[in-house]
């Protein structure tokens, strides 16, 4: 893996504000589960510092399994503050309108997590923030409880920022879920569709008019500059930006290169130069990495039929699916899901005792 594949599975240490005082609100050992992570508890005791998120997702694992509580990502969420957000968090309560802070997660979230990408979009009277998280070095229980933290984390970021009242109209997660289908429902004082083709919240359209408070323009325009110039000193190529356009169309069966071209304002065939020239790969390399990425994921959290995968990567029939996905792994989507999905995560888990 190259130093940029490295940077982008960073997130700031800050993400799991709060932790130690969660584990011992559930009578565990805080040293213990730092231990059984093979992680050193000073390593999160500046809120800036930036950890693997495979180190990430096994602490919340171990503070799972520990504290008995499966729901510990709510937990985190309901008692963090806005300043485990740092720089990023001044930045969005001080936005004007809430589809401005929507936005700005959606453009500037790498200042806080450079693992994971937020999407906004807008379909009739609803409006949506999605959720993606490379996830092939964590284990499907540890990025279940990455993704519920990430959404509970928005979540509550939002309410908070509108005055406390109700502002969600459902919200999806790619997983299944156990016995506690009552307590998200509760959490989130909305509906919750298990088993969806993508994570994320969705928003009633006329929130995003809805002014932030409080809000402060001189001093928004201040931290955006500063955040903007964070980024630019570690800007992602095209490659990474081509990625992102694609995890965002894949779904929407509508990817195409000549749709993501016209992103860049240019034709397919400039887009194929400039991949080539700037980061030597190809448009077909990207979507592959991508669609086979997502498809794993859905293998490994949900019981999508082969139809509907192949739907999401971009295939227009099962055959052409399978065949492409056997070629690449060395055995069908049917038997990577045996060897590598709930089956077993679920006979380790039984293991471990319960989470």
């Amino acid at each position: 893996m190259d130093r940029s594949s490295l940077h982008s599975q960073l997130v700031r240490v800050a993400a799991v504000q709060g932790i130690d005082a969660a584990i011992r609100h559930f009578d565990a050992d805080v040293d213990t589960v730092f231990r059984a992570a093979g992680l050193e508890q000073e390593r999160f005791e500046d809120g800036d510092q930036l950890v693997a998120l495979r180190d990430l997702g096994c602490l919340l694992e171990r503070a799972s399994v520990a504290t008995n509580c499966r729901l510990l990502p709510f937990y985190l969420a309901e008692n963090q503050d806005l300043a485990y957000l740092g720089t990023f968090g001044l930045l969005l309560q001080t936005s004007d309108t809430v589809g401005q802070m929507l936005r700005e997660i959606q453009d500037y979230h790498q200042v806080h997590v450079q693992a994971a990408t937020w999407t906004m979009s807008r379909s009739g009277d609803t409006a949506s923030l999605e959720f993606w998280m490379d996830s092939r070095d964590v284990t499907p229980q540890q990025r279940r409880l990455l993704v519920e933290l990430a959404l509970a984390q928005a979540y509550k970021l939002v309410e908070l920022l509108v005055g406390g009242d109700p502002c969600l109209k459902k919200v999806r997660l790619n997983h299944e879920c156990g016995q506690e289908r009552q307590a998200y429902r509760h959490f989130f004082r909305a509906p919750v569709e298990y088993n969806a083709e993508a994570n994320g919240l969705d928003f009633p359209e006329a929130l995003l008019d809805k002014p932030v408070s409080p809000n402060n323009g001189a001093l928004h325009e201040l931290v955006l500059q500063k955040i903007s110039g964070d980024l630019s000193d570690r800007q992602q190529d095209l490659a990474h930006g081509v990625s992102v356009i694609i995890r965002s169309l894949l779904p929407t069966g509508q990817c195409t290169v000549e749709r993501v071209a016209s992103y860049y304002a240019c034709d397919k065939r400039t887009l194929q130069r400039y991949l080539r020239e700037e980061s030597d790969t190809t448009y077909q390399a990207i979507l592959d990495d991508v669609r086979f990425s997502l498809v794993q994921n859905y293998l490994l959290d949900s019981s999508m039929s082969m139809t509907q995968l192949s739907f999401i990567a971009g295939y227009t029939d099962t055959s052409n699916f399978s065949r492409a996905f056997s070629k690449r792994f060395g055995m069908s989507p049917r038997q990577w899901r045996s060897e590598h999905g709930a089956a077993k995560s679920s006979s380790a888990n039984r293991r471990r005792g319960p989470g």
